[in-house]
């Protein structure tokens, strides 16, 4: 138990959990902070709505963050080899973990583990994404970028009143004039816009990346697969069928539910008729074969 703890709490001390922590809190308590002034929550019932689904968005990006890193992607046993020892032939070994790679599973240099279903090293989480945190990940992202859209509109909108704040007093609209702008504050408020801003744009990116993936139930390193794997089968004049494109609804109850938990043991998986579990590997090994060829 205190080597399950120190390995968690080790895993946020390294840079990418320790900035994404600091932008989140930065982002939240100077939001607060001037939301307090612009509209303040006990004002009327929207102010609370406002005040109340920030703080939730805060509230779910943090969650979201920590199962996200701390839930792992799910790793494939050590040494682990199929029931049936007749599909060896058809999945790849890796010397590493002294065992077969499952389908859908890739050995992360960084995690020195293979990973079920992996999509890729993200050091942000200090861990990799894959089948087991999945959906825990791309709620972190929604969660994020919706929060920090809020915020940056709270906070430019407090920007606006506290820059226009004399010209508020002059008409007479006292109402507006609650936010008074510090050097700090005036300082702090633009730098969590950018911040804000900068996040909107990068882990919004990150996102519409992770939706196509879990619409087309297919990972980053399984779209290279299917790219080498196509340009094979084009050139011999035959025909390729991804195995686990299972219609997009089919697809995104793969991975997103109401709990963000994974769906199957992560070792087996729902194909496409004309298909089974190996066809994917087989083709990740002859496009391995000839990558290591040329």
């Amino acid at each position: 138990m205190f080597l399950g703890c120190y390995n968690s709490i080790r895993r946020f001390l390294h840079w990418g959990p320790l900035t994404a922590i600091g932008i989140i809190q930065s982002i939240t308590v100077m939001t607060i902070y001037m939301n307090s002034m612009w509209w303040p929550s006990h004002t009327s019932l929207w102010a609370l709505i406002n005040q109340t689904v920030f703080v939730l968005l805060s509230l779910g990006t943090g969650f979201y963050f920590v199962m996200a890193s701390l839930t792992g992607p799910g790793y494939l046993r050590l040494k682990w080899r199929p029931a049936h020892h007749s599909a060896d032939e058809q999945l790849q070994f890796c010397n590493v973990c002294g065992g077969y790679k499952a389908p859908r599973s890739h050995h992360c240099r960084k995690c020195d583990r293979c990973v079920i279903k992996m999509d890729h090293h993200c050091p942000w989480i200090n861990n990799c994404v894959g089948w087991a945190n999945h959906g825990y990940f791309t709620a972190f992202l929604a969660f994020a970028v919706l929060g920090c859209i809020h915020g940056t509109v709270i906070l430019g909108s407090s920007l606006y009143v506290g820059l226009y704040r004399d010209w508020y007093v002059y008409y007479g609209h006292l109402s507006k004039v609650n936010v008074k702008l510090t050097v700090s504050s005036l300082v702090l408020c633009v730098f969590n816009i950018g911040l804000a801003i900068g996040v909107v744009l990068t882990v919004g990116a990150l996102l519409v990346y992770q939706v196509r993936s879990i619409l087309n139930n297919r990972t980053a390193i399984e779209d290279w697969i299917v790219e080498k794997a196509r340009f094979r089968a084009e050139r011999n004049e035959q025909t390729f069928v991804y195995p686990y494109d299972l219609g997009r609804w089919r697809n995104v109850k793969q991975v997103i539910n109401l709990t963000c938990r994974p769906v199957g043991n992560g070792y087996d998986w729902p194909v496409v008729e004309g298909c089974d579990q190996y066809t994917l590997t087989v083709r990740c090994r002859a496009t391995m074969l000839v990558t290591r060829a040329l």
